[in-house]
């Protein structure tokens, strides 16, 4: 038997495509920030996140991120289920009452409540108050205390609170916020301030300026110009002293003329006195100037005057 290896034959063809597969399964996911208990309604869209809920979570400034799933089967997109909540944050702590250093205890009003807690010093040793809350408490007793240990020492001096601590320029003593000067305080007791010295609404432009020294109180426009002035500098006319308001008129940058000075005694329009008295408070004399002397051209209600004798339009 003779046996030989022939040639290579052709490639066959190609053979007929297979049948389509089973469609898979898949998951879609969607979020939605709340700050409600109440879940939002199941979103009703075919397999796309509606508006207003996320593709990831996100609380979005919200306390609750609410979770939906549909799934798709055999290339169909199922409904969304009923929304649950996906993650929290949780409650913020409670801050706690603040404390309030007294100094050395005294005589005084005390207070123990939620948002207030009063500390003192007493015989070298931090005490926070634990007595009837707005009770007024004359002598030590030692049931109305609780020692802060040396704990509060530490923190009175990182704080800046200790006595005559000082806090940006500002002295602590007298249960108040005194300038180092003595001239000025902030009381968060009654609210009250004292400031002596002089005061401005701000550094430069449009503003209200208060000075003693001068016992002027000033306006100023944006441009920096006086508009308004209210002086009191102690003149005396016929014994007696009074104040003096000029209102001033502001055209173009730099430019401020007089317009209006007021006395007690006067009334000055553009440089012109247009009323004066004669005798002082208890004058018996008025005298108007610059009046005109005829009514030509003048609306009703103008006073001028015919020769000695007064007229009105």
């Amino acid at each position: 038997l003779l046996t030989s290896k022939g040639d290579k034959g052709d490639t066959g063809n190609t053979g007929s495509t297979g049948a389509t597969g089973a469609a898979g399964q898949g998951y879609l996911y969607a979020y939605y920030p709340s700050n409600s208990l109440t879940p939002p309604s199941a979103p009703t869209t075919n397999g796309t996140v509606p508006s207003g809920w996320w593709t990831y979570p996100n609380f979005n400034g919200y306390r609750y991120i609410y979770v939906s799933q549909s799934i798709r089967t055999n290339g169909v997109w199922g409904g969304w289920t009923a929304p649950v909540i996906y993650s929290l944050k949780p409650d913020p702590g409670d801050p706690g009452p603040a404390i309030v250093y007294r100094g050395l205890f005294a005589s005084a009003v005390y207070y123990n409540n939620g948002a207030r807690r009063d500390v003192v010093q007493y015989n070298g040793t931090y005490y926070i108050y634990k007595g009837t809350d707005g009770a007024t408490v004359s002598s030590w007793n030692s049931a109305n205390w609780e020692s802060f240990g040396a704990q509060f020492s530490s923190v009175a001096t990182d704080l800046l609170l200790a006595i005559n601590a000082n806090v940006g320029g500002w002295i602590f003593k007298n249960e108040r916020l005194e300038s180092q000067s003595g001239g000025a305080y902030l009381d968060g007791r009654t609210g009250n301030v004292s400031i002596t010295g002089k005061f401005s609404s701000a550094a430069n432009g449009r503003r209200v300026v208060i000075d003693p020294a001068t016992a002027k109180i000033s306006a100023y426009s944006n441009t920096g110009d006086p508009v308004y002035e209210l002086s009191y500098d102690n003149q005396i006319t016929g014994g007696y002293e009074y104040p003096t308001m000029e209102l001033k008129t502001k055209f173009g940058t730099g430019n401020s003329s007089t317009s209006v000075v007021i006395t007690p005694f006067s009334i000055s329009v553009g440089g012109a006195l247009l009323f004066s008295s004669i005798g002082g408070l208890n004058t018996s004399m008025v005298t108007l100037k610059n009046i005109p002397t005829s009514g030509g051209g003048y609306s009703a209600g103008t006073v001028y005057r015919d020769g000695n004798t007064l007229k009105i339009v």
